[in-house]
């Protein structure tokens, strides 16, 4: 490692008014990937640093972030990736410091975070490609950040400071502009639910096995002359936020009530015709229009999700519930339920595949979305544990619970504009390409999930048919 070189940084200061702005790039003080396939071998001389999901490599980079002017306002990690990858990297914090270019190996690599601090989504190679790690860069001092992948299938490799010009940089900008004051955005505004591994959140690989039935089943869809519609007003989910303080109620059950604290099958608590204490009871809460009457309740600092289904108030303001249950959705956490006995029709969460609105805002989508049609099949297949599909007429020509369909990836922006879809439709498409959606339910219509208008105050452009122009035949379904 060209420890000497590497500490080496510039920057470029910017005035305007009363404000300054500088910014300052720093190549790596040490860097190396290790790799379970040789616990015991270290790779700090080589001019790249693998990340791979099977056998697992990581990448390990440190930076020394000198004396800064002002307050941190954006830190952005670029790599030169040396090929394309379509799973990515997740970026995690390192607390140690301590360890070193040329003796850090597997076995003895310091602990990473459990928490991911940002994730790449796909990337084309020989490009530079860069990611926004703000939060992992408070100010003068060393920082240490590991690459891992961001599933078991990815593969690839970006240059080290070995590679010279190709060497990662970390860009910080800073600045001594006063902030206007504004009220704090809660973090709960961009968080998304699950481990990063759950099958909710994992892109879609660049060749995925299509289904040998992928034309009958999207047939099936389409013999229904219904287009893919988004409907914010009826039978969809709010949800609302609660902390702490927020007040709590019983909540009388007609059906089940289940509570998950140790996985997606691991329930401390079931039972028929149940009273669930302690439920949170937000201000100004109300279920989603409809006779589903839906309702999702998150806490995203403790990250723990009620979900009921047929939420009711009398006017003397006892609430009861058809079924419900009581679910995290932290690490470990995947968005079902393995032992079937909860959630949608498919053994899903409500909150899993919802739209929110921060989403749409940041301008992108990075999870599977939530689909229902007229009918799926009684059958089903991972991530479904459960289906509600046949008895409304679905048949074994119909697609079973837990499908996924994928919109055909080749399409451009110019497809999209062709189409007349909306700034928030082409964002929605993009995630379908990119994740896919999931059959979770039976609907009367073909429709993705958008958080419920009361809680997400979409404005009026966002109309259930939005996405109408979006034909059918541009869908396929993969196989498990």
């Amino acid at each position: 490692m060209l420890l000497a070189a590497a500490a080496a940084a510039y920057g470029s200061t910017a005035v305007l008014g009363n404000a300054s702005a500088t910014s300052r790039t720093i190549r790596p003080l040490a860097d190396a990937h290790v790799t379970a396939e040789r616990p015991r071998a270290n790779f700090g001389a080589r001019d790249h640093l693998r990340v791979d999901g099977d056998p697992v490599a990581r990448s390990y980079l440190k930076f020394r972030v000198g004396r800064l002017t002002g307050r941190v306002k954006k830190a952005t990690l670029s790599v030169y990736a040396l090929n394309a990858s379509t799973a990515g990297f997740d970026v995690r914090a390192v607390r140690s410091t301590a360890w070193s270019a040329r003796s850090v190996t597997y076995a003895n690599a310091p602990a990473v975070a459990n928490r991911s601090s940002g994730r790449s989504g796909p990337f084309p190679g020989r490009r530079w490609f860069s990611i926004d790690v703000t939060p992992l860069v408070r100010g003068a001092g060393v920082v240490s950040i590991a690459l891992l992948p961001g599933n078991e299938h990815a593969a690839f490799a970006v240059a080290s400071a070995e590679a010279g010009h190709l060497a990662p940089r970390l860009t910080v900008d800073t600045t001594t502009a006063p902030t206007p004051p504004r009220a704090p955005v809660p973090t709960s505004l961009a968080q998304r639910p699950y481990d990063s591994t759950s099958p909710w959140n994992t892109p879609i690989s660049s060749a995925p096995r299509l289904h040998p039935n992928s034309a009958a089943y999207v047939n099936a869809i389409a013999d229904n002359r219904l287009p893919l519609t988004a409907d914010p007003d009826q039978y969809t989910i709010p949800v609302y936020r609660f902390d702490a303080s927020t007040p709590r109620i019983s909540v009388r059950l007609s059906g089940n009530y289940s509570t998950y604290d140790r996985g997606d099958s691991s329930r401390v608590g079931h039972g028929e015709n149940p009273v669930a204490r302690g439920v949170p009871y937000p201000k100004g809460v109300q279920s989603g229009a409809g006779s589903d009457g839906q309702i999702v309740l998150w806490d995203p600092v403790a990250q723990v999700e009620y979900g009921f289904w047929q939420w009711r108030e009398d006017s003397a303001g006892n609430v009861t519930a058809t079924n419900g249950y009581r679910y995290h959705t932290g690490p470990g956490y995947n968005g079902r339920f393995a032992d079937g006995l909860a959630g949608r029709g498919a053994g899903t969460t409500y909150l899993s595949g919802l739209v929110r609105k921060w989403e749409i805002q940041q301008g992108r989508i990075q999870h599977a979305l939530s689909f229902a049609y007229d009918s799926p099949s009684a059958k089903f297949v991972y991530p479904a544990s459960k289906s509600d599909g046949g008895r409304f007429g679905g048949t074994s020509a119909d697609l079973p619970e837990g499908a996924r369909l994928q919109l055909n990836p080749a399409l451009t922006q110019a497809d999209f504009n062709r189409w007349g879809l909306s700034p928030m439709a082409k964002i929605i498409a993009r995630a379908l390409q990119e994740y896919g959606m999931i059959v979770i339910d039976h609907s009367g219509s073909s429709k993705v999930y958008l958080e419920d208008r009361r809680t997400a105050r979409w404005d009026a452009s966002v109309n259930r048919n939005m996405l109408a122009a979006i034909p059918w035949s541009q869908f396929r379904v993969l196989d498990h």
